[in-house]
């Protein structure tokens, strides 16, 4: 098995980290080596797409949560 090292910033390396999931670093980088580029393109479009829907989520439910007229947020 052969190796690949490669240098990057604090910055690059949160952000791989925050993409990669669920997923060992190893895992996450070969998927992008060897994935079509629109595949990569969709599956992190996908992702921003995910956290805006739950950013929206958790501020209309900090919303109704501070609503005197309604109880609970979000079900």
């Amino acid at each position: 098995m052969k190796n690949i090292s490669v240098k990057l910033s604090d910055e690059e390396y949160l952000r791989v980290m925050r993409q990669r999931g669920n997923r060992t670093t190893s895992d996450y980088i070969r998927d992008l080596l060897f994935s079509d580029s629109k595949t990569i393109k969709e599956a992190i479009d996908f992702q921003g797409l995910f956290a805006d829907v739950s950013a929206i989520r958790t501020m209309i439910d900090e919303a109704l949560k501070n609503d005197p007229g309604r109880r609970g947020g979000i079900q």
